[in-house]
């Protein structure tokens, strides 16, 4: 098949334009299916290829393992099983011609068995009339969780005691992204939920801490094999300590973090150096960090 991509035309094209709304429903308004590759379709190309972690063709390109991803609509749960019946006594019938035909015996019976299903079945909640919205449960599916663990130096500066500060931790953090939405080929802009555990390296006491985020990455602008060198996360975090008293604190700040990813894109580790402010209890805070961690991506 011929590769489609940015500025092709024709009703190849509307068809994978109607095949992206079946495949992305969360990601509104649908696509027009006007028959034309414009900016808008290159988005939801590279979003699809980013959930169905698509090496090949390069993003944007609805290349052959593109095409028979997105043309996949029917995931096949049940298998046929064929029984006979019971011999039975043929008669003879009169045909249109006169002469007696034997009555075929009728077509064997088709019974429907469910293979074992991979999904466990979802029970009803307390009240016997609800049920969870289909919608809903597609949502969830298309969650991606992040886990990641290192260790962090923060270097922080006092803007109203002029004090300065430097802290070494080791943390754990695992974040959901809830929403998420592709700007081009390499921006990308996500939000969710998340929650940490972090210990202060020589301290005897962990820190647990829940979170909610907003933030955009540029990446594979400057990539080599699994290598990306230019990686940049803008990020800004609302915090809450868990288990002890204290008011939350804030965040805003980016981050240049080159990484290596293997297992298509699932694992990743690498440093990151990152600059912002924070609003916490002791004032507003110029900081710097510089981490190591690897992180793992999952649904």
């Amino acid at each position: 098949m011929e590769s489609l991509r940015l500025g092709s035309v024709g009703q190849a094209v509307k068809n994978a334009q109607n095949a992206l709304n079946y495949h992305l429903p969360d990601q509104v308004p649908p696509l027009a299916p006007d028959g034309v590759f414009g900016p808008k379709t290159l988005a939801r190309v590279v979003c699809f290829q980013d959930r169905r972690r698509l090496d090949k063709p390069p993003k944007g390109v609805i290349g052959p393992q593109t095409h028979q991803a997105l043309f996949t609509f029917v995931e096949c749960r049940h298998h046929v099983a064929f029984v006979p019946r019971a011999p039975r006594r043929e008669r003879l019938l009169p045909g249109i011609d006169g002469e007696l035909h034997f009555d075929p015996p009728p077509l064997l019976p088709v019974f429907q068995l469910p293979f074992p299903s991979p999904f466990k079945p979802v029970p009803p909640l307390a009240a016997p009339h609800l049920k969870l919205d289909p919608l809903t449960l597609l949502g969830m599916r298309r969650i991606e969780f992040e886990l990641e663990s290192g260790k962090e130096t923060t270097f922080s500066f006092n803007l109203h005691s002029h004090e300065r500060e430097r802290e070494a931790v080791l943390f754990t953090e695992m974040t959901a992204n809830v929403w998420s939405k592709p700007l081009g080929e390499h921006v990308e802009i996500s939000a969710g939920p998340g929650i940490g555990v972090e210990k202060r390296i020589g301290g005897k006491d962990f820190e647990a801490s829940a979170f909610v985020f907003a933030k955009m990455e540029v990446k594979d602008v400057l990539k080599i094999g699994p290598l990306d060198l230019a990686k940049l996360c803008a990020e800004a975090q609302y915090k809450g300590p868990l288990g002890r008293d204290g008011p939350p604190e804030m965040s805003v700040g980016a981050a240049l973090s080159p990484e290596v990813s293997l297992f298509h894109d699932r694992l990743s580790f690498g440093p990151s150096a990152y600059a912002g402010l924070q609003w916490t209890r002791e004032g507003v805070k110029l900081s710097s960090s510089v981490t190591i961690s690897g992180a793992y991506h999952f649904k």
